[in-house]
């Protein structure tokens, strides 16, 4: 109920989110990992470059690895002013909260007929615009706001 949800006060909304949505694993996966891998949480990749069948990475904590398989855990979080694909003059026009746009109830930001839907429909519609399952509601919204404007 993406809907209902925007209508929770910020901190009940945020507390919400943190509850439902947080990074985990299943924990038959855990001991499997641990002790077993390195594991390099909050580092970014600086370069990598191939090495016949190893890579070498240069981490941004200043160290380097000789790996042959990588995984990458991103921890997405929404910033409206890394979505390069907007222009920067329109960018600096959408309201945020903590990188989030500030969305309407048809999911549109304070730049009309500018609407965000997945991660970034987060805050005001709930941890549900993360997933496929939370597309038909933002779809909907959307297509009657787009149908008054005709």
């Amino acid at each position: 109920f993406p809907l209902l949800f925007m209508r929770f006060p910020e901190k009940t909304r945020l507390a919400i989110d943190t509850r439902s949505v947080r990074p985990s694993v299943a924990p038959w996966i855990r001991p499997r990992v641990e002790g077993r891998f390195t594991i390099t949480p909050e580092t970014s990749i600086v370069s990598a470059t191939e090495q016949g069948q190893e890579i070498s990475l240069k981490l941004s904590d200043g160290t380097t690895r000789q790996i042959d398989h990588l995984i990458l855990g991103t921890g997405y979080k929404p910033d409206v002013q890394k979505l390069t694909y907007i222009d920067p003059a329109l960018r600096e026009q959408v309201q945020e909260q903590d990188g989030y746009p500030v969305l309407n109830k048809w999911f549109e930001s304070s730049v009309p007929h500018l609407y965000f839907v997945g991660a970034p429909a987060g805050y005001n519609f709930g941890p549900l615009c993360r997933f496929v399952t939370g597309a038909k509601v933002p779809a909907r919204q959307i297509a009657r706001h787009a149908a008054l404007a005709l």
